[in-house]
């Protein structure tokens, strides 16, 4: 006869530590990632005074 074993029969490896563990990775990364949107939404302005000219991000060629 099967028997259907119980959620907290230590002898029963179908995945549920599996999940628990999963649950709790979910709920520790939360806070992060919702830090890490509110940091890309909110644009802060740099601190100190800009440079009007752009940086140049390219070889510019040979002076002339």
């Amino acid at each position: 006869m099967l028997r259907c074993p119980s959620p907290d029969d230590p002898s029963d490896r179908t995945g549920r530590p599996t999940m628990r563990a999963l649950v709790a990775a979910a709920i520790g990364l939360a806070p992060v990632l919702l830090f890490i949107l509110l940091i890309s939404v909110v644009d802060l302005p740099p601190d100190g005074p800009t440079s009007p000219k752009p940086l140049l991000t390219a070889d510019p060629g040979p002076k002339k």
